[in-house]
């Protein structure tokens, strides 16, 4: 720095402070921005999907019950999984929203040779519908999945209707993943 020159702190560090008061606003005004573009895609998801459908703090959650999507303790697409699937892939291309896929399982123990316990059947479930959304042409960046077992119970696992309603998938679409 040249001699007698000198930088007022308190300026710089008031211009700091305003640049992020502004970036936090832009980031408030695009969070927004997405927040009413979800609400309105929830809207006519549910128009065509129905009581499947709910809008939570996550984003939009789809839920697809697992007698629908695979036979007994397995993770292979069913016909009539396949074919909701393709309903919901159409509505996914008209979009750029992230997609979560999240397998879920009742407390009943399972240990097969492929699916040691629930966590692996789970696990499976989630990524055989990833794969098949691919294959669908959904890109891949906006895909993840997650098996959550039975630690994620919508309903007491005491009888056969609270843990049919455990075992699903949930397919959550959000502005970020």
């Amino acid at each position: 720095m040249k001699e007698g020159s000198h930088v007022d702190l308190g300026v710089v560090r008031q211009l700091e402070w305003n640049d992020d008061v502004n970036l936090q606003r832009s980031e408030k005004i695009a969070i927004e921005a997405d927040q009413e573009k979800l609400v309105r895609y929830y809207q006519t998801i549910r128009d065509k999907l129905g009581q499947k459908v709910q809008l939570t703090q996550k984003g939009i959650k789809i839920t697809l019950e697992d007698d629908l999507m695979f036979p007994a303790a397995s993770a292979g697409l069913t016909p009539a999984g396949r074919k909701m699937l393709d309903r919901i892939c159409t509505m996914l291309k008209q979009t750029n929203l992230y997609v979560r896929i999240e397998g879920h399982t009742d407390n009943s123990p399972i240990a097969t040779r492929k699916f040691p316990s629930n966590w692996e059947l789970s696990t499976a479930r989630a990524v055989n519908v990833v794969k098949y959304l691919i294959k669908k042409g959904i890109e891949p960046r906006r895909l993840s999945a997650a098996g959550y077992g039975a630690v994620k119970p919508v309903a007491p696992n005491f009888s056969a209707s609270g843990r049919a309603r455990n075992r699903r998938v949930e397919i959550v679409l959000s502005p970020t993943l």
